[in-house]
């Protein structure tokens, strides 16, 4: 998404660093498993398609998924600051446990809660949803 869907543009408040930390996550799993296929393919369809892509990954930057903020623009919810740690699977090598979270008591832990509460549109009998940056703790038309 950060490199190919022009949504990116306007969910990541600062692209670049979005770019940037990507590219250095996906260089730090091809240097775990260089042979795996799709990892590989994913490189190659980027290199080709997202000139970013390409620009940053002669850059060679390794970048571990360890700790790190995340601020986006949710097109319902509006702005968030979220927060993420990820920890490795022991019985599965290679694999990790990514948990993002918000502050408690803030507008983005407001913002998620009613995210989680939200009925899908397609089972809705009414409109619940929040107008991108209205106050999520409000909720109705």
């Amino acid at each position: 998404m950060v490199f190919l869907d022009p949504a990116a543009r306007h969910f990541y408040l600062d692209r670049a660093a979005a770019s940037r930390v990507t590219a250095g996550h996906l260089r730090e799993a091809s240097g775990i498993a260089p042979d795996h296929a799709r990892l590989r393919e994913v490189v190659r369809t980027l290199t080709a398609r997202s000139p970013d892509f390409a620009r940053l990954w002669t850059t060679h930057d390794v970048l571990a998924k360890t700790q790190d903020a995340k601020h986006l623009h949710h097109p319902v919810a509006g702005r968030l600051a979220l927060t993420y740690q990820s920890f490795d699977v022991r019985a599965a090598p290679g694999r990790q446990l990514v948990v993002y979270q918000a502050a408690p008591g803030t507008a983005t832990a407001a913002a998620l809660a009613l995210l989680g509460s939200r009925t899908p549109p397609e089972e809705s009998s009414g409109s619940h949803g929040v107008r991108p940056g209205a106050d999520p703790s409000r909720t109705g038309p």
